[in-house]
């Protein structure tokens, strides 16, 4: 189709295992977050304050653990939809190889 949309399934393909790598590492970073802070560490001029940062630091681990997750989830659907094209591309091409033939 003249002028419409165009697409490379390598470069797909290539950024989806690019995000789900970066995914990954991710999901390895949450997992090295950690909240050992308790009175002992902060004094008790400081206690009010270890709560609330434990709570922050969870959040914040569950967070980047998610992201990752999503990451990785995305760039398998960028692998699948790569993937699909490529099939598609194939069926085509057999399509008009079978056309030609008949003519």
């Amino acid at each position: 189709m003249a002028g419409g949309q165009t697409y490379d399934a390598g470069k797909l393909s290539a950024g989806g295992k690019s995000i789900e790598g970066e995914g990954s590492d991710l999901i390895d970073a949450g997992a090295k977050l950690q909240t050992d802070v308790s009175m002992g560490t902060v004094g008790q001029a400081w206690g009010q304050f270890a709560q609330p940062y434990v709570e922050a630091i969870e959040k914040y681990r569950d967070a980047v653990t998610q992201f990752g997750e999503l990451s990785q989830d995305f760039g398998g659907k960028m692998n699948e939809a790569a993937s699909s094209y490529e099939h598609g591309e194939a069926v085509a091409a057999g399509d008009i190889v079978r056309e030609e033939n008949t003519l």
